[in-house]
């Protein structure tokens, strides 16, 4: 199994290896299920148009393929910054909305990533384990980047 994107999604080999891949759904379900994605959209669009000038592009994942994460891009750490915290104060603290949120940076931009409460490389890895029958002290896991680190 592969787990990527923040532990939003899994994805299960076949027989013809790399070529040969699908999602799971079932953990697809689990997250879609933990987080009341209409209301979080609706909200992220509401900030959006507020801060459009502070935003490069704002990607709603589960509409275009079904992963469980809202993506944000931003110019700059105080965008980020700034939109972070109006999520915060907007969504979660007035509307009390549930969901996880992070922020990364690559190519000159910062991403601020949205996603169900409770995902994670270390949750989709016990689900990983559960389904193969594996007790949780006989995982390991390896990552490349700083979001990889518990």
């Amino acid at each position: 199994a592969l787990i990527c994107s923040e532990g939003t999604e899994i994805y299960w080999f076949g027989p013809m290896g790399a070529e040969d891949f699908e999602p799971d759904f079932e953990w697809r379900e689990i997250l879609r299920l933990s987080w009341d994605y209409p209301k979080i959209k609706e909200g992220v669009q509401c900030i959006a148009d507020q801060l459009k000038h502070e935003i490069n592009e704002v990607t709603f994942l589960p509409d275009l393929s079904g992963q469980p994460m809202i993506v944000i891009s931003v110019p700059d750490k105080g965008k980020a910054d700034n939109m972070m915290g109006k999520l915060q104060h907007e969504l979660r603290n007035t509307q009390e909305l549930v969901f996880d949120m992070s922020c990364s940076h690559g190519g000159g931009n910062f991403f601020i990533l949205m996603m169900p409460k409770g995902a994670s490389k270390g949750s989709a890895a016990l689900h990983v384990s559960k389904r193969l029958g594996f007790a949780s002290n006989r995982i390991m896991v390896a990552g490349d980047g700083e979001n990889d680190v518990p």
